[in-house]
Order: C-alpha cells, then sequence, then structure tokens
C-alpha cells in the first residue's frame, strides 16, 4: 500500500488523533469567531434598542411636561360625590365685583391680584371705560417686557456692581430693574394734578380735611390699576399696585403693605425682606 502524500494526510491534534473538520466544513475555531461575531452583535443591537428608547421617552416627556404643568398650575378643588367617588373642579376667575364678594375666604386667595383690584373699581366715577381683559392684557406685556430687560441688562451686575451702591443682592436687583423700566421705559408717574398746596396744609380742621380728602379720591383711575394702563399715572395706592401685579406674574415673592395714608412695596422670600417706597 502506497504512503499517502503528505498535503493528504489529516492533520494529527494534542492527543495524537486526526483533527476532524465540523460537519458543515467549518473548524472549531471559525465556529468560535462567528459566535463572538454574533455576541457582538447581539450587544449591538440591545444598545441601539436602548438608545431608542431613551429617544422615545426624552420626546415624550418634553411634549407631556406643559400639559402636566399647566395641571399642577391650575387651582383645583376635590369635591367628594353622594357615591364616594371624586371629581375635580377648577377655579375660575370672578368677573363680576358681586362674583368676587360671594366668595369664601379661602377662594379669595386664590383671586388673580389684578382681577381683584380691577373688579373693586366696578361702579365707581372714572370706571366708565374699564375693560378688565385690555387691562390684564397689558399688565402681562408690561411684565414680559420687565424679564427680557432683566435678562438683558444682568451683565451690569455682574461687571458693574459699583455703578449700583444702593444694590445689595439679586432680589434688590431685580427689583431696581423692574422700577426703572415702569418708570422710565413704560412712562409710569404720579398724577401732578394730585400735588397741590392743599392737600399738603397740616393746619387744617377737620371740615377742610374732608372737603379735600374727598376732591383727592373722586377719580378711580388715580387708585386702580385701570387707572395706570389707561394714562400710566397714577398716586399712592396705584403705584406700589402695579409693581406688585408685574411682580407677581414675574413670580417674585412681592406683597403691598397698607398703611396710614401710604402703600409701599415689601419683598420677602423668607430669607431675604426688604421694602421699595
Amino acid at each position: 500500500m502506497k504512503p499517502q502524500p503528505a498535503r493528504d494526510r489529516p492533520r494529527k491534534g494534542k492527543a495524537g488523533k486526526p483533527k476532524e473538520k465540523a460537519r458543515d466544513g467549518k473548524s472549531s475555531k471559525s465556529r468560535k469567531k462567528a459566535r463572538i461575531e454574533a455576541e457582538k452583535s447581539g450587544k449591538l443591537g440591545n444598545r441601539r434598542l436602548f438608545l431608542l428608547a431613551s429617544g422615545i421617552a426624552a420626546v415624550l416627556a418634553m411634549l407631556l411636561l406643559p400639559a402636566f404643568r399647566e395641571r399642577i398650575e391650575t387651582v383645583q378643588v376635590v369635591e367628594s360625590s353622594p357615591t364616594g367617588s371624586t371629581t375635580e373642579a377648577v377655579f375660575h376667575q370672578p368677573a363680576t365685583l358681586e362674583e368676587l364678594r360671594a366668595l369664601s375666604h379661602e377662594d379669595l386667595e386664590k383671586v388673580d391680584f389684578v382681577r381683584m383690584n380691577l373688579l373693586c373699581a366696578q361702579g365707581l366715577p372714572g370706571s366708565e371705560n374699564l375693560d378688565i381683559e385690555h387691562c390684564e392684557k397689558t399688565i402681562d406685556e408690561w411684565a414680559a417686557f420687565v424679564r427680557d430687560e432683566t435678562e438683558r441688562l444682568d451683565y451690569l451686575y455682574e461687571m458693574f456692581p459699583d455703578r449700583f451702591p444702593t444694590v445689595k443682592s439679586r432680589a434688590q436687583w431685580k427689583m431696581y430693574v423692574l422700577f426703572s423700566v415702569l418708570k422710565q421705559r413704560v412712562g409710569i408717574h404720579y398724577n401732578p394734578d394730585l400735588v397741590r398746596p392743599e392737600y399738603q396744609d397740616r393746619s387744617w380742621g377737620l371740615e377742610e380735611t374732608n372737603r379735600a380728602t374727598k376732591d383727592f379720591y373722586r377719580d378711580s383711575r388715580d387708585y386702580f390699576l385701570h387707572g395706570i394702563v389707561e394714562r400710566q399715572m397714577g398716586a399712592c395706592v396705584s403705584l406700589p399696585s402695579i409693581v406688585v401685579a408685574v411682580a407677581r406674574r414675574l413670580g417674585y415673592p412681592v406683597y403691598l403693605v397698607n398703611c396710614s395714608m401710604h402703600s409701599f412695596v415689601r419683598w420677602d422670600d423668607g430669607k431675604e425682606r426688604f421694602t421699595n417706597r
């Protein structure tokens, strides 16, 4: 029997046995390589699925967040039905002075500051042309203007604090910009017709004082926000009120403080407290 050529002889493994080829014609090394590649391909596919799912979740969050935030910010009252189930009722702002007066103390706290001010002016001299929706829209526009100017001028507070010696904090800077915009850009000012010598005379008796007081308060536009919107001027009550109205639309913790014959604005966030007179 003739010996086989070297190229035709089967190769031997470590135990001296001939290495058998796989039935599919592939060696164990090639099968191992294919298995590794398959595992890599599977991991890559899982990674792609994870990234795709993350992207879909991010898009859904962007779409649903505004609606969720609006739902949270809406004032809701939970009422119990006779069957034991609960129904949600959205609080609606009052449209007339009568509706405002009929509210409970709890609901009065939910009424918008501007809406309450304007409703209280209904029926008073000077309120014949009162347009509540127009006033609210105008004040919203002023608040947006103040917000834009605060962002635009913020670099001045950061780079040149020495130019503003009365400003001691970020909160005071916000109020400084708010006052400046309303006074210089919008043009809101004190009604010059109310600056009369007779109103400043402290030597008057009761009769003269009552007559001057009646004349001083003859026009509601000097003391309610519709006068600020119509004429850009007011008095010692409406001027602090417009500051509070705009500040609250910007989310500032600002309050209207009333005292004898005067009103002023106070910032109070629990950590910092100051007044603007």
